[in-house]
């Protein structure tokens, strides 16, 4: 368990620590485009997007800029947005530990 975990976290710690190619990025580009996509494709998906938007005090008129601001990134910003901390202080933790 313990050589799987370091697996998946040396993975999750590569964006930040490796350039990002443009390949990779627009791979997470079209990834978060459709989904975002298939969400907002009808009307209770995109009342999904406007309360989760909402619950986290994000203006709603920001769904209109989603997908505008997905296409904006630059690998650069996507290597620094990776190197930051997750939010509310999260890490891994093997299961096995008490």
């Amino acid at each position: 368990l313990a050589a799987v975990l370091g697996l998946i976290l040396a993975e999750m710690r590569r964006p930040g620590a490796e350039p990002i190619s443009a390949a990779e990025l627009a791979a997470r580009r079209t990834t978060l485009t459709g989904d975002f996509g298939r969400q907002a494709e009808n009307t209770s998906g995109m009342a999904g997007l406007i309360a989760s938007y909402v619950s986290r005090r994000i203006p709603p008129a920001e769904v209109g800029r989603y997908l505008q601001s997905v296409l904006a990134v630059t690998p650069a910003e996507a290597q620094g947005a990776a190197r930051r901390p997750s939010p509310r202080g999260r890490r891994a933790r093997d299961p096995g530990d008490r």
